[in-house]
């Protein structure tokens, strides 16, 4: 992680620019950087992502290091699992992943399709 303390930068995206990219983590998905990562030293990562297929079994249980997540739905739905608490997210929905007590949100996240859509 990087010093919490150390300043961040104006960062302006337009809709235009960083345009969308697969080679990302999951080959199913597309990303498109936002440059919060560049304007904050990497204290906040924010992306957009968009499903380019559905995956035929979901992503299976990872974790995500991060101090915050969420996730906003801004097309289709899709079924996630935070620990055993199956959430389904439609669009216009927000989920906030809970922290633990540590600073850092260490979340273990299965994803499944099985419902998806986009």
């Amino acid at each position: 992680m990087t010093d919490e303390f150390a300043p961040t930068r104006f960062s302006h995206v337009k809709a235009g620019e960083n345009g969308w990219r697969s080679d990302g983590l999951r080959d199913f998905f597309l990303y498109r950087d936002l440059g919060v990562a560049e304007a904050t030293g990497g204290k906040v990562i924010c992306h957009l992502v968009k499903a380019n297929m559905a995956p035929e079994k979901g992503t299976g249980w990872h974790r995500h290091e991060a101090h915050f997540q969420i996730v906003i739905m801004t097309k289709g739905w899709a079924r996630f699992m935070y620990g055993d608490q199956d959430t389904l997210v439609s669009a216009g929905d927000c989920v906030h992943a809970v922290a633990p007590a540590s600073s850092t949100t260490s979340t273990t996240t299965r994803r499944t399709w099985s419902t998806w859509r986009s």
